[in-house]
Order: C-alpha cells, then sequence, then structure tokens
C-alpha cells in the first residue's frame, strides 16, 4: 500500500519531484560564484557577470550584487555598474552604506567626465573633418623647380654684356670722328702726313668695335635663350605665378 501511494504522489506531482532541494541550489550557485570568481581574475568580466547573475537567481544572496558590479566596472559598463550598485545598496547592511555612497559618487563622476570628452570629440570632428576637406581644396602639389645660379653669375653675365655694348658704342664713335676728320683733311687718294694718326685711330677703334659688338652680341643672346627657356608659368586655384630660372 506504502508502494502505491509513492508511485501515485510522484505521478501527480512530477514538476514538485524534479525540482532541486535548497541545498542543492545553494551548491550550484556556489560553483557558478566560484567560476565566475575565477573568470574575474583572468579578465572575462562579460562571462564573470553572467556566472554571477546565474548565482544570483539561484541562491538570492544579495552580496552577489556587488560582484556583478564589480565586474561591470571592469568591462567598461559604468552606468550598468552604477544601476547595479543603487540595487545592491537597498540591501547592503548599514555599516556598507557610507562606502557605496563615495562608490557611487565616485562612478558618477566619471560617467560624467566620459560624456563630456565624448561630448567634445564629437563637437571636434565635424570641425577636424571641415579642415581636411579645406586643406584639400587648397593644397596645390608642388612643381618642380629648376635651381637658380647665383645672384653673382647673373650679374655678372648682364654687366659683361653692359659692358661690351658701351664699349663697342665707344670704339665705333671714335672710329667714326676719325673717319670724318680724315675726310676733311685729306682729298681724294691723296692725305698729308699728319693723317697717319687719324688713319691708325679709325683702324684701331674699328677693331675693337668690332670684337666688342660681338661679345655684346654673344652675351644677349645667351640672356634672351636662357629667359625663353627657363620660363615658366605655374598655374593654382589663387593665382599664376611666372618663374625665371637660369642653370
Amino acid at each position: 500500500m506504502t508502494y502505491i501511494l509513492l508511485f501515485f504522489f510522484l505521478c501527480v506531482n512530477p514538476v514538485w519531484a524534479q525540482q532541486p532541494s535548497t541545498d542543492s541550489k545553494d551548491e550550484q550557485a556556489k560553483t557558478l560564484y566560484n567560476n565566475g570568481s575565477r573568470l574575474y581574475d583572468e579578465g572575462r568580466y562579460k562571462e564573470a557577470i553572467q556566472a554571477f547573475q546565474e548565482a544570483y537567481k539561484l541562491s538570492g544572496r544579495h552580496a552577489l550584487l556587488y560582484n556583478i558590479a564589480a565586474a561591470q566596472e571592469r568591462m567598461g559598463a559604468l552606468d550598468d555598474s552604477l544601476e547595479t550598485l543603487y540595487q545592491y545598496r537597498i540591501y547592503a547592511p548599514e555599516k556598507e552604506q557610507d562606502t557605496l555612497v563615495k562608490r557611487t559618487t565616485n562612478l558618477q563622476q566619471r560617467i560624467a567626465k566620459q560624456k563630456q570628452e565624448k561630448q567634445k570629440q564629437e563637437e571636434q570632428k565635424p570641425k577636424e573633418n571641415q579642415a581636411a576637406l579645406s586643406k584639400q581644396e587648397t593644397v596645390v602639389p608642388d612643381l618642380p623647380k629648376k635651381p637658380f645660379p647665383s645672384r653673382i653669375a647673373l650679374g655678372s653675365l648682364y654687366t659683361f654684356t653692359g659692358a661690351a655694348v658701351l664699349t663697342s658704342g665707344y670704339f665705333s664713335l671714335r672710329s667714326l670722328t676719325a673717319r670724318n676728320e680724315l675726310g676733311e683733311i685729306c682729298q681724294q687718294s691723296l692725305c698729308p702726313n699728319e693723317a697717319n694718326d687719324l688713319l691708325q685711330q679709325d683702324q684701331n677703334s674699328a677693331q675693337i668695335a668690332d670684337v666688342a659688338w660681338g661679345l655684346s652680341a654673344i652675351g644677349g643672346t645667351a640672356i634672351v635663350v636662357h629667359l625663353l627657356r627657363n620660363k615658366n608659368i605655374q598655374i593654382s586655384p589663387t593665382h599664376i605665378q611666372w618663374q625665371g630660372t637660369f642653370k
């Protein structure tokens, strides 16, 4: 008769019969807590939080909320950690309240600082994007530049050419003057003896003038050729720049 009643009781209440006892729940909760502590030490805070939460559901031990909050803080979920600590303060003993107040205050300050930094970064992004866009619009790639000669060499070229022009002009004028004087004192092909100096002056001046004209022509040609060959034009969105260089 006893066996029949026991069989009937189990068949009528199968859920109750399969439900673990309180001691079994505590053992399971303890195992979850130990696993969570091990995961916490390994830095696997997400898994540790899950283990602590399951242990809390089984055991109902409110102290586990503190462990959950600590793991949330380490993971960087400051808002969740603060909320869990507030929940723990409901059940925490009086001697822990001062410590919890300091802990929650510290979290509030860190959360506020994070929000300020995030807001500052969001405000800075449009400025950085605008600056980068502006830089892309205004930056013109550097064009290769030909080296300039020294100013002394360039000045020497101009000085030499100018001196050659003046010299050729001076001796051309001197030769022309001698010829005019010879025309005055000579009659047809007959010239007095004193005309010899004028003839020599005419010949010498003409020779020097020819040489000077040749040198000035060479210098002038060199200047013109270099100017034409090395005249560059650079065009940018803001200006047009002419640049002459000499090698």
